[in-house]
């Protein structure tokens, strides 16, 4: 059982600690939850507890094929059952970007002119107490060009008395996804997205926000044409976008765009931590980076599956965004800067409430996600206490290139806390 609440009677992926996923060392403490008064728990929609992965693809590829051939009436009722399939492989912590890209084809918009398949974003958002999120989500489907073809995935973590981030009332509720947490359940933000990442749907790319945005005209078709022409099926684009407070309805929006160019080490974790310099960029020109801000971050869906997030990663906020920038640059995605602003960011947030001021003992619990990125990272020989190696294996660097070369190409040396990246990038 586990201590999520499904909103709208959508059904929400939740991780359950399989006997697989237990002898993988995937499991975590959150997937044992309890019940509370406020918040139901959600038990496994299927018992695959002993299914073995071999079983679990036969079958989904069994139902994607049927999907794929048979009439709309078939479609609508085998749609229950792939979701089904799609929830056994997240339950297994196993990806398939085949069955991914299949899933994709058949969630699929049709345009109702040409009758072809046209692109969907899946849009995951994170949200601690935010009563800007829903705000966030009004904006977002009311400057997108084809607002139809966005499905949302929201993990917020709350308190009972705090405004949601979206309810049925709102215009395309049916298009938006949550999972709940209670605020003294919450783990932080790496653990929300990968709460909200389990609610993607096939859709074909992938964007990460922040709860507290806002959003420029035609930004969905925006994005997705950055990443066309760029010819490159293994782009990201991703930075820290302008504030909100630089976006008004008298300051025309111009292509000076934040640029991740710049680094430094943070005192207290050791980690890198990014500096932007403001660039003028030309549509087309696709300036390659060495980071990724968790807060705007856009690319093909198949990341979700190449470079799953890490639920063990336990408030963590500093080393967020290093680790999964090594990470997706090893597993071979290239790192850009995206050539116009999309979007703003409100980070002016001091007095809003966080988990320094909500959770006690958060201190002790960030100390061990940190020593989790640490290892992760080589930047500490020894294995973390009570941390599985399968599980970090799992969650870790990936083959297509090295760690040592992606320090190499960020301009950075973590163990001597040096950098170099300004002269390399901010140039």
């Amino acid at each position: 059982m586990a201590v999520f609440r499904a909103w709208h009677g959508t059904p929400t992926q939740v991780p359950m600690c399989t006997s697989s996923r237990r002898s993988a060392g995937l499991c975590t403490s959150s997937m044992h939850g309890s019940k509370t008064e406020s918040y139901a728990a959600v038990p496994a929609s299927l018992t695959a507890h002993e299914t073995r992965h071999e079983d679990v693809l036969d079958k989904v590829w069994l139902l994607i094929h049927h999907l794929l051939t048979a009439d709309d009436r078939a479609r609508t009722e085998h749609s229950t059952l792939l979701d089904s399939g799609q929830r056994q492989l997240t339950d297994h912590g196993f990806s398939s970007l085949a069955a991914r890209k299949a899933l994709a084809h058949a969630y699929g918009r049709m345009d109702a002119d040409s009758g072809t398949k046209q692109p969907t974003i899946f849009v995951s958002i994170a949200a601690y107490r935010d009563d800007e999120c829903k705000d966030t989500l009004n904006d977002m489907f009311a400057k997108a060009s084809h607002p139809r073809r966005i499905q949302v995935g929201v993990c917020q973590q709350i308190r009972s008395s705090d405004e949601l981030c979206w309810n049925t009332t709102m215009q395309r509720s049916k298009q938006v996804k949550i999972a709940t947490i209670p605020y003294f359940a919450g783990k932080g933000p790496c653990y929300a997205r990968y709460v909200a990442s389990t609610l993607y749907q096939g859709e074909d790319f992938y964007l990460q926000l922040d709860s507290h945005m806002r959003f420029g005209e035609g930004w969905d078709q925006a994005l997705i044409d950055m990443v066309l022409s760029s010819s490159d099926q293994r782009a990201v684009f991703s930075h820290y976008p302008h504030d909100m407070a630089q976006m008004s309805s008298t300051a025309p929006r111009t292509n000076d765009v934040p640029r991740m160019c710049d680094a430094y080490f943070d005192e207290a974790t050791g980690f890198p931590f990014f500096k932007t310099v403001q660039q003028h960029m030309q549509p087309g020109d696709h300036r390659p980076a060495a980071f990724t801000a968790a807060g705007m971050l856009f690319a093909r869906a198949d990341i979700l599956a190449e470079v799953p997030f890490d639920p063990e990663l336990d408030l963590v906020f500093i080393g967020e965004e290093i680790l999964y920038s090594a990470r997706l640059w090893t597993h071979g995605w290239n790192l850009y800067t995206p050539d116009k602003n999309i979007c703003w960011h409100h980070y002016n947030r001091s007095t809003r409430p966080n988990v320094w001021g909500d959770i006690p003992g958060w201190y002790e619990r960030q100390s061990v996600g940190n020593a989790r990125v640490r290892y992760l990272l080589d930047m500490v020989p020894d294995l973390p206490n009570g941390q599985s190696q399968a599980s970090l294996d799992y969650y870790g660097m990936g083959y297509k290139r090295t760690l040592a070369e992606y320090w190499q190409y960020a301009g950075l040396d973590v163990k001597e806390r040096r950098t170099w990246t300004r002269e390399k990038y901010c140039a």
